[in-house]
Order: C-alpha cells, then structure tokens, then sequence
C-alpha cells in the first residue's frame, strides 16, 4: 500500500513550494517531514500510513501487527504510546490470545482447546470439566493446566472458580459450585530467557494447597513479572474451571512499536534527523526507550524461503518454475536457478547477482510462503542484503519539543544508510521496575528527494600512517548518477581527526578523459575562503573542511564513464582506525547532505568499465601503529612569555596530541613552580583523542601574578587502561 502522506510533510525552508495532493514537492525545493504522534501527526496506531511491517516472531512465523504482542497504551495520553499498564480490575487473561499466548493441557492427550478457553471467555455459562460421567471416566489428578499470557506482566492475583460459584459470574442453569479443585499447585515462570530452557519454560512452584474448601480460590501474590502460569491438580475428584483470572499492576517491562514502511518513491531519499517528544513516569533511571532505524531498496525486509522437496531439500528463496507464464524471462531464470544439475551455490550467486527488479519478480512474498505446506516452509529471515540491520539505538540528543518536532528542528542525525527508497523505524520500551516508564509523544524525521547522487564511493590513500606525525593523504571519490534524476553537487565536507595541516591540490577527472586541477600548496588556510579557478577552499576547522569544485553531474561507475574527484592534503592521525568520513553537499541551503561510503575508488579509476565496484567501509580509514605513548607532540609557546600587559606574548599556549583514545578519559594541566608546589590547575576535564591547546596567563589559583622564573607544566591522563603523564619547562619574564 503506497502511503500518503500529504498530511504529514511540512516544509522546513520555504522556498516557494508546492505540495501536490499525493504529497510530493518540487524537486530540489525543500526538506520534507514526516510527523507520527502529537497534536499534529498521524495517529500512532495507524502505523504511519505506508507498507505494513514485516516482524520475525518465530522461525517460521511473522506479523504485520505494528504492536506485536499488543502491549502499546495509545490511550494513556492522547498523541502519545506508552507501554501498557496493568489495571487492578482488568482480568489480564482475557486478551492472551491477542497477545500471541495460548492455554494448554501439556499432561492430556486429547485435543481440548475449544474446552480450554471456556476459561477466559469471561461467560458465567461456561466451563472447562476435568469431571468423570456415567460411561466414562475421567482422570482429574495431575492435570496441568498452562496459560501464557502473550507478554510479560506485574501480576500479584490470580482467581479461578467453577460456574455459579463467584457472585460476579452467576449461573442458576448450572448449580456446579461445588464442583471446584479440591487441591491444586500453582507454578509461575517471568519470561525470561534466563528461565527457559530448550525455549520452555521452567516453573517455580509458589503455592501448594492439598486441602481445599474454597469455591473461589483467590490468591494473592507479591506483585512480579509473569507470563505463564501453570496450574496442576492434586486430587483425584473431578472439577471444573468456570474462568480463570489475572489480575495485576504496573507497566509491562517490555514492548514493541513498529512503524510502517515507509515508501520514498523511486527517486530515492537522503536521510536527514530524528527527533521525539519523551516523558518518564516513575523512575527515570528504571526505564528506557530506544529507538533505532532500517532503510533499504525494496518494500521487504523479510526474506521468505522455501525448501526444494523435488530437488536436495535446499532452503532457497524463489518461486518455483510453473508460476510463472511458458516462455516468460522470469520462468527461464528460475528453472535455470532449480536445475538438478545446477549447483546450490552456484544458484544462489546468481539469485544474488540478479537485478533487484528480476530478483522480487521471482522471489517468494508473504502470501505465497503463507500458502507453503508446513513441510516445504523454509525459515523466514532478514534481508541484510538490501536493507540495513537495525541501527543502533538513537542517543537522548534526539529528545525535544512538539514544536521542534513539528517543525523538523533539532534531533540527531540519522545513520542508516542512504539514499534508499524506504524507511521504518522501532521504539522498544524497557523498563526494570513496575511501576517506571517512558512514553514517546510525538516524533518526525526529515528527508529530502532527489538525491545528489545513487551512491558516492570514496578511498584514502595511504591507509597506514605514523602516529601523530604530518602525513600527506590523497581522497579520492566516484558518483554514481542516474542522469536527469540525480541533482549533483558541487561541495564536500571532509572530517579529520585534527585541524588540516594544508590542503595541497584539488583535481578532477571527468568522463571524456579531461583533467581540471589547482594547486592550493601555498595557501593561507587561515584566510578563507581561497579561490583559484572553478575550485574554492572554503572552510578548515579543527575537525573538517569543505571545498567546492565545477558541478558533479555525471557520472555512470557500470558504463565506465565516470567523473573522479581527488583531494590532497596533510593531516595527523591520533588513533588507529580513524575514519575520514565524508559528506556530499546540496547547493541548495538546508538540503540533506549524502554521506559518502568507502570502496575500491582507485581501481576503478583505473580500471574503468573493466573493474567491479567493491563497497568497504575500511577503504575510509586510516590504521596507526600503536606506540605506547597517550601523550605526544608536547610543547609550550612561546617557551618564554612576559604577561606584563603589553599584548605582546602575555601568554603561552600549550599543546599536545592525546592518542589512541575510543572514549573520554579524565585529562588535567597543572602549572608548579622548581619546589614542586602547586601554582595553578589550568585544565580538568574528559577528552577523547585529538590536538589539544590551552592557555597559561602567567597567574596563580589566586589570579595573582607569579614572578618571574621557570615553571614546570605537568598534563596527566587517567584512563581505564592506566595513567599516563608528560611534563615541560616554561619561563616567565618582565
């Protein structure tokens, strides 16, 4: 189902737009959003409005259910999804099969389902009977009674009860009130993986009861996670379960949202931010939502299999031959895929390598795996090959307003990948404490369409250099465009671990075999931006700069007609494994940039049409031998200052290089003079690898003026691996 979304998209620059009753905007105009929640969004429950999802429950088993398991409040809170909450007066086994869950008799042969659930039919009139009758007889002791509830919950009373036996559920027509469980055992199990065991559940008995002389048996429990119960009976006299009952309290400690699949359009889509309204009730700590995104190429991210019973019992992903029409392209591929002298291997390298068009033309959808005997079923997987897995959870940046959600501000930046055509996105509740929850309000992610380009290639060379030295690097980039679809670029922003040192050339080659290049050696990156024919140096920060060039706007990598793009520069390289991320921009102002991913940019530059395009995300990144030293590059300067007032060298700067650093570590600068006393603590504060410099005023803890003389400078570095330390001399002077 194609989503529209006319509703939903807001303009985030205005630029003399115009949306179509289909929802699409002009090409290259504006940022498009999307709102789900909030006073302004589509309501949760509808999903979004696009492709229903596709959720993996079991093997062979999936849903299309955007709540699997159906434990979302969307009424808590209107605009809002929490995780469902137990009310004391809700019977929580009424809904089990809703959830997914299920009543079973695992000690009786027979088939009693339909008896079974009399028990949570919620009607006074009927029963499950475990009772022996003239002719037959009916054995009572040791019948295991199993409910899973279809999710986690906080019970703390269970209630069960024959007909005509509560006041609640009176039944004149059939006076069995006494004929209730006489003794019984009760047994609960939490759901967790931790107790279960070849996926079972194992039970832990918390109540035995062998005299009972209650109708209404009513336990009370201290409030805890359960999903199944186990009730067994202990007597040989014959009963009967008019309705069996949970009650509880709290919020469930896990659930699910799925959105939809969201449908881009063959054009593809850039992805831009993600941003949610987010409300804790209880203890913030106890719970959390995380939200994580997928994209891909086509409306699936499930791959159904079948297993070839006619062949070797492969499991393989395609239809078999006879579905398709005699003669058609389609049946000639697929007999070829399932000869029996073909081998599986082989088949499935050529199933791989088939157009994405052919490839779903020929693959097995929901509908038709639904319509497999259960013999010939194969597992149901992820389609990693073209969708994404699902990214990491989103970090707490991306909490805002309703304002900025409906007006696409603020967020964090979305990184699965792109472009692509289609986008979905979850949000898990997780909670340790039953009476703690998060809620998501309203949430938006922006995306923009056409794309720059299909897909942007890049490579570094060398991918080895020495630790926090200068090192002169060459970046290399190829598009790939589809032409009078793709808009172009004609600037990148390009991340380094430090401050460039120069930026030595910027060159391009273009299809029919000519070069345009500047020499930008002897530039002043300090004065920017510098212009020297069609390229431009345009910013140098501490951890980017940008350049721009003539237009990119074709460029075909299979046809081998391909524009190649080349940076030279000089730069220092801190840590192992650092990765010169890049990013293609729009010449339209608020545009989503492309990111660029790495591959095999120099053989197919020379190479052409004669090499593959091979994706490596290392071809990015640049590898450092570890040398054993935190702290390098240390110094201070001037060596000698005068903080006299002048303006002339009435300070010092020190510099140093922290290395090899993944996450922050505690870093502090302290000036002492020759005695070994304490002047001053410059600096205490987290870092993580890079260049660093911080300024010395020539003052003590006091803001007094130290004389003059020589001081000593002492940086340390406490991290989870050890400590590390590095210490100068520096003069003061008047």
């Amino acid at each position: 189902m194609q989503a529209n979304f006319s509703s939903n998209l807001r303009s985030c620059l205005i630029i003399g737009i115009l949306l179509s009753a289909c929802g699409a905007v002009g090409i290259g105009e504006t940022k498009e959003l999307i709102i789900l929640g909030g006073a302004e969004g589509r309501p949760w429950q509808d999903g979004g409005g696009g492709i229903d999802p596709i959720i993996i429950l079991g093997p062979q088993e999936v849903t299309n259910e955007n709540v699997p398991g159906g434990v979302i409040d969307f009424s808590a809170r209107e605009g809002w999804i929490f995780p469902e909450k137990a009310d004391q007066t809700d019977n929580i086994a009424l809904q089990l099969l809703d959830r997914g869950g299920s009543v079973t008799a695992p000690t009786v042969l027979a088939d009693l389902r339909g008896d079974l659930l009399k028990m949570i039919d919620n009607d006074a009139n009927s029963a499950f009977e475990r009772k022996s009758s003239p002719g037959q007889n009916v054995r009572a002791l040791g019948v295991v009674l199993q409910f899973d509830l279809g999710a986690r919950f906080g019970v703390s009373r269970i209630r069960f009860f024959p007909r005509n036996a509560d006041s609640d559920f009176l039944a004149p027509d059939f006076p069995f009130q006494d004929d209730y469980m006489r003794a019984y055992e009760l047994f609960l199990n939490d759901g967790t993986r931790e107790t279960l065991a070849a996926g079972l559940p194992v039970f832990t008995s918390v109540l035995l009861v062998l005299q009972n002389d209650q109708p209404v048996v009513d336990v009370q429990i201290e409030p805890q996670y359960v999903r199944y119960i186990q009730l067994k009976s202990q007597t040989t006299v014959g009963f009967e379960i008019g309705e069996f009952q949970v009650f509880g309290e709290g919020f469930v400690p896990t659930a699910e949202y799925h959105s939809d699949i969201f449908d881009l359009g063959s054009e593809l889509a850039l992805w831009g931010a993600l941003r949610w309204e987010e409300e804790s009730q209880g203890d913030p700590i106890r719970s959390q939502v995380p939200i994580s995104t997928r994209s891909g190429f086509d409306d699936s991210p499930v791959v159904f299999n079948r297993l070839r019973s006619d062949l070797d019992g492969a499991e393989v992903p395609w239809k078999k031959a006879d579905e398709f029409d005699e003669g058609s392209q389609a049946r000639e591929v697929v007999s070829q895929l399932d000869a029996p002298d073909f081998d599986i291997k082989q088949a499935r390298q050529l199933y791989k390598d088939l157009p994405l068009d052919r490839k779903n033309e020929i693959s097995l959808t929901q509908a038709e795996y639904n319509k497999l005997r259960s013999g010939d079923k194969g597992l149901v997987r992820d389609d990693l090959e073209n969708w994404s897995a699902w990214s990491p959870p989103y970090v707490a940046a991306g909490i805002t307003s309703a304002d900025e959600v409906s007006t696409g501000l603020g967020g964090v930046p979305i990184i699965s990948p792109g472009p692509r055509r289609y986008f979905q996105f979850k949000v898990d509740y997780l909670s340790e404490d039953l009476f703690s929850a998060k809620g998501i309000g309203s949430l938006s992610f922006d995306f923009s369409r056409p794309v720059l380009a299909t897909e942007i290639v890049g490579e570094i060379t060398p991918r080895q250099a020495e630790l926090g030295q200068k090192t002169a690097f060459s970046l290399a980039f190829i598009p790939n465009m589809r032409p009078e679809v793709d808009q172009g670029f004609s600037s990148l922003e390009i991340s380094t671990p430090v401050k460039v040192d120069a930026v030595d050339r910027i060159g391009m080659s273009l299809p029919d075999g000519s070069r345009l290049e500047q020499d930008f050696s002897d530039s002043d990156l300090s004065d920017l931006p510098v212009e020297r024919g069609d390229f431009r140096i345009d910013l140098v920060e501490e951890h980017r700069f940008q350049i721009s060039f003539p237009k990119v706007e074709n460029s075909r990598i299979e046809a081998g007609q391909m524009t190649v793009l080349e940076v030279a520069f000089q730069c220092v390289v801190l840590r192992t494994g650092t990765a010169f991320s890049s990013l293609a921009l729009s010449e339209t102002p608020g545009e989503v940039p492309q990111r660029i991913v790495g591959g095999n940019v120099f053989d197919l530059s020379r190479a052409g049409a004669n090499a593959t395009l091979i994706r490596n995300p290392g071809n990015l990144v640049v590898q450092v031998e570890k040398k054993g030293d935190l702290l390098i590059n240390i110094n201070a300067v001037p060596a000698i200052f005068t903080p006299n007032g002048d303006q002339i060298n009435d300070s010092a700067q020190i510099h140093f290089d922290i290395t090899d650093l993944i996450s922050g570590a505690n870093v502090g600068l302290r000036i002492y003079d020759l005695s070994g006393s304490m002047v001053r603590e410059i600096y205490r504060g987290v870092d993580q690898s890079g260049r660093f410099t911080r300024t010395w005023d020539g003052t003590d803890g006091q803001g007094n003026t130290v004389p003059p003389g020589l001081y000593i400078f002492n940086i340390d570095l406490d991290t989870d691996g050890g400590k590390a330390e590095a210490s100068g001399l520096i003069g003061v002077a008047y």
